[in-house]
């Protein structure tokens, strides 16, 4: 008999951290990570409608914040319409021009690593254009 294994995930304050990871590359405080779990747990019990309701605007939140969109949001526009020199492997030819342009994501998660956030920002995102650029893409 086959039982079934939860995912990680599904946990609020784990979905949380991953938001954290996945778009800011960092770890979040603990008032951060408070704040944002209570934002997907303030549905009433057993409402699954209104988690994943909370869950979507907790992703769209960490999307259209101002960290994300100078840092991960500005690498993933270098790469737009640039032939990748390790392009996704997951591509889908049947989509055209879609996925062509985008990196795959151990690439991605390297190139991100290098702009960060704070004081140093605008110089960080020069230091990438101009690696990219000197790679042989055309940014």
């Amino acid at each position: 008999m086959l039982t079934r294994v939860s995912n990680p995930v599904d946990d609020p304050r784990t979905f949380v951290t991953q938001q954290y990871h996945d778009f800011l590359n960092r770890e979040p405080d603990s008032d951060e990570l408070d704040y944002w779990t209570s934002q997907i747990t303030s549905c009433p019990s057993g409402d699954q409608l209104c988690v994943n309701a909370r869950r979507i605007a907790v992703s769209d939140a960490f999307f259209f914040e101002p960290e994300f969109q100078q840092t991960g949001s500005y690498v993933f526009r270098l790469y737009r319409g640039n032939n990748q020199p390790f392009p996704n492997p997951d591509a889908d030819p049947r989509v055209p021009g879609l996925n062509l342009s985008l990196p795959n994501y151990a690439v991605f998660n390297q190139d991100r690593a290098q702009v960060v956030a704070g004081g140093g920002l605008a110089q960080s995102q020069l230091n990438l254009a101009n690696a990219l650029a000197t790679a042989g893409l055309s940014c």
